[in-house]
């Protein structure tokens, strides 16, 4: 067996289009393994307000508000 790729992704912000990725990758993560041996990794998270990461269960640590 190969070694699953490891994809890290930084979002700006979660607007719709932002919700609507992690909502995407959450609901397919398991097919994304098992179809392209690749695991999706949120790494930060551009957002001016860090409740939002709250409400999909994500950690505070991956918030920024910082785009430098």
């Amino acid at each position: 067996m190969t070694k699953v790729k490891e994809l890290n992704v930084a979002l700006l912000g979660l607007g719709t289009v932002g919700k609507g990725l992690v909502n995407l990758l959450n609901e397919n993560k398991d097919e994304i393994l098992n179809k392209h041996n690749a695991k999706v990794n949120i790494v930060k998270v551009y957002e001016r307000n860090a409740d939002k990461l709250e409400k999909f269960g994500m950690d505070r640590a991956l918030f920024t508000d910082n785009m430098q």
